[in-house]
């Protein structure tokens, strides 16, 4: 497996944000791709069940919103996206105000922390788009990884509870993710000057 680069100066991995953001880019592609398919999952053009509105709640910038927009609006042109772009913040604050009347459809596109915050208040519903089953289980927002395995520059698999700071040499650092210890899931190289 060939393994990722990247240069910083001092590195602490915490591997809950490496899942967060894993979580945060299906969610992305799940409003895309589908929020609005029927129930066998095929995509049709457009039918009488994907006719309505959507509201969006987004933190994500308009000028990056526009091209994922007019693929969904090409895709399902009976669907009226009713698009709230804020601050991160301010829709956090806003999910948390209408916790018990919610307005939003979807969430895209803010903070895994904000995610984290409405998922501590059992605001958030469970969704599988299309492919999720070839996720590893352990990846998947029911089965928050407790222990994992990090191999550091060879030196053999080392379990890890929640978090470890990692001390990384000048040079090239090599760290590799397991789930048994055994098998390597991932690795990433981090140059260090």
């Amino acid at each position: 497996m060939a393994a990722k680069r990247c240069c910083i100066g001092e590195v602490k991995m915490k591997f809950k944000k490496l899942v967060s953001l894993g979580v945060l880019s299906t969610l992305l592609l799940s409003v895309i791709t589908g929020c609005s398919t029927d129930s066998s999952g095929s995509d049709s053009k457009s039918d009488s069940k994907t006719k309505g509105d959507l509201t969006v709640y987004t933190a994500i910038e308009e000028d990056s919103i526009e091209p994922y927009l007019a693929t969904f609006k090409e895709k399902y042109p009976d669907i009226k996206l009713n698009i709230v772009r804020a601050s991160t913040g301010d829709i956090t604050a806003r999910l948390l105000a209408e916790k018990d009347n919610p307005q939003a459809d979807v969430v895209w596109g803010v903070a895994a922390t904000s995610l984290l915050v409405a998922d501590d208040q059992g605001m958030l519903e469970p969704y599988a788009p299309k492919g999720s089953e070839e996720i590893e289980s352990a990846f998947k927002d029911d089965k928050v990884l407790k222990s994992y395995y990090l191999n550091i520059n060879g030196q053999g698999y080392e379990q890890v509870e929640n978090n470890k700071e990692v001390k990384l040499e000048n040079g090239s650092n090599t760290i590799e993710l397991s789930l048994d210890g055994q098998n390597t899931m991932t690795s990433v190289v981090i140059e260090k000057k």
